[in-house]
Formats: structure tokens, C-alpha cells, sequence
């Protein structure tokens, strides 16, 4: 594993362990969750088993990418926007006072550290193709 992977894995593992974590409360225990995590009235059993169901498969596909980040960064994009939009609709909830900051800035230093993540591969790839560009130097001795 190289080194410049190392973060951009973590945080893949992170959402995934953290998505299909969420994703089996929601559904097999929706109740649970609504009371301790999601506490966002009304309760609806159906909408919290609906969104469990979306999560799961996502986590998995977060987990798969994990094995070679490079090769997912669209993937990853994917999973940054997402987090980042969950983020902001929390600071929605919490500017209109019916959420609480505490979460939402968990949400938002987790977003912000899965863009960092992102951003690490896509200067990654640039520096890459750059140096796979740029002419190699000709050693070759020059006639006189």
C-alpha cells in the first residue's frame, strides 16, 4: 500500500463502516435509531427501513473502493458530496434551531476530512500525469 493511498483508505473504510452501520439500524431497529441519532419528528418506520436499504450497498461499494482508491476517485467524489450535503442540511436544521450543532459539526469535520481525502488523490493523479508527460531527458552523448 503507498503511502499517499493511506488517508483516502482510511476515510473509505471510515464511511463505509459508518454507512453500513447506520444502514442495519435504520432497518432493523429504526425505533432505536430515531430515539438516540435521528431524532427528527415524525417518526416513519418505512422511510428510516427505505433509507437503511440505500445505505448498506453504499457502504459496501465504499468498502470495495477502499482496496484501490486511485482507481475510485469519482467514487469518492460521490461519497465527499454526499457528506458534505448531509453536512449542510444539519446546519440547516441547527441555524433554524431544530437540530443540534453537536452533530452537525461532527458532520461537517467528517465531510471536510473526506474532501481532504478526495483532494490528496486528485493531486495525486495531476502530479502523475504531469510527470508522465514531460519528456524524459536526452542522456544520449552529444556529437561534435
Amino acid at each position: 500500500m503507498s503511502t499517499t493511498n493511506r488517508f483516502p483508505r482510511v476515510m473509505l473504510v471510515l464511511n463505509g463502516v459508518i454507512y453500513i452501520g447506520i444502514g442495519v439500524a435504520l432497518i432493523l431497529a429504526p425505533e432505536w435509531f430515531f430515539t438516540n441519532i435521528g431524532n427528527f419528528p415524525p417518526f416513519n418506520r418505512h422511510y428510516e427501513g427505505d433509507f437503511g436499504a440505500f445505505l448498506l450497498p453504499l457502504g459496501a461499494g465504499f468498502l470495495y473502493a477502499a482496496r484501490d482508491p486511485a482507481r475510485h476517485i469519482a467514487l469518492l467524489g460521490v461519497v465527499a458530496a454526499g457528506g458534505l450535503l448531509h453536512a449542510l442540511n444539519h446546519v440547516y436544521d441547527s441555524v433554524r434551531g431544530t437540530g443540534g450543532w453537536d452533530q452537525t459539526l461532527a458532520l461537517l469535520l467528517f465531510a471536510g476530512l473526506t474532501l481532504a481525502a478526495l483532494w490528496q488523490l486528485v493531486r495525486d493523479r495531476s502530479s502523475t500525469t504531469v510527470e508522465s508527460q514531460t519528456p524524459a531527458a536526452d542522456l544520449t552523448p552529444s556529437k561534435r
